[in-house]
């Protein structure tokens, strides 16, 4: 079963900056965004115009 809080996943900002390592919950609440923006985020990887690029770098099985 694929649980989505667990996955890992690493943000940079916009000069590539790392800002975190951690899973959907802990980087919402650090950014300060909402998780539909967060998984757009993860979406778009290094098309994003916004202040973040997030990557998963890990999915638990």
């Amino acid at each position: 079963m694929n649980n989505k809080r667990s996955n890992q996943y690493v943000v940079y900002d916009k000069e590539e900056n790392l800002i975190m390592v951690g899973n959907s919950a802990e980087i919402t609440e650090k950014l300060g965004i909402t998780i539909g923006t967060f998984y757009s985020y993860v979406s778009r990887g290094d098309s994003s115009k916004s202040n973040y690029r997030i990557y998963l770098i890990k999915e638990e099985e």
